[in-house]
């Protein structure tokens, strides 16, 4: 999906600003149903259940620590 200026440009970046956490979360899975793959978010603080309303799935992180703290790195 490619989003283009009315001059015909490429769009590379776009950026809104929230009033509440809520709305926040909202958008995000407004963003994720309408298909866009590659975005982020960016909040002052932790938003609960945010991985969810974005479509992440689990880090492999988690998994990569546990392992090297059981074989002792």
């Amino acid at each position: 999906m490619r989003m283009k200026t009315p001059y015909g440009h490429n769009v590379y970046a776009m950026a809104a600003e929230y009033p509440s956490a809520a709305v926040l979360y909202e958008a995000a899975k407004r963003v994720r149903d309408a298909g866009f793959r590659r975005w982020d978010v960016y909040s002052p603080f932790p938003i609960h259940g945010m991985d969810e309303a974005m479509g992440l799935g689990k880090s492999w992180l988690s998994g990569w620590f546990c392992s090297a703290e059981f074989l002792d790195f």
